[in-house]
């Protein structure tokens, strides 16, 4: 059974993880994931996001840490990351978000080059 998804991105997410906690990767033995299935929009998501189809949520340490709004051909509208103070992690949820829709926006989610993690039981 497939646990999650990890790609390029969730390497980023993990990279900063490590940099933050000064703990290696083999140490935390934990990966940051993207869920496996598109969410539905709420209806206030859908006025907001017009171009958007779901979101798919992105989890680390435990818990959700935020998720990203995707078009009808699985390209990056938005990253939105949830206001959680969690030291693990050094950027703040707003500084994290700017940096992820400055380096992933615009780009197809199915197409990112996919992670040497492989997230399965």
């Amino acid at each position: 059974m497939i646990l999650g998804k990890t790609n390029e991105i969730t390497d980023y997410l993990n990279s900063i993880l490590r940099d933050s906690t000064k703990k290696t990767f083999e140490r935390l033995n934990f990966s940051t994931y993207f869920m496996d299935k598109i969410d539905p929009l709420r209806d206030f998501e859908k006025t907001q996001y017009p171009k958007a189809v779901g979101v798919i949520c992105f989890r680390s340490l435990g818990y959700t840490m935020g998720h990203v709004y995707v078009d009808k051909d699985n390209n990056i509208l938005e990253f939105f990351v949830y206001n959680r103070n969690v030291a693990d992690y050094i950027p703040t949820s707003k500084d994290l978000e700017k940096e992820l829709n400055s380096r992933y926006a615009g780009k197809n989610f199915n197409e990112l080059k996919e992670s040497s993690v492989n997230l399965t039981e």
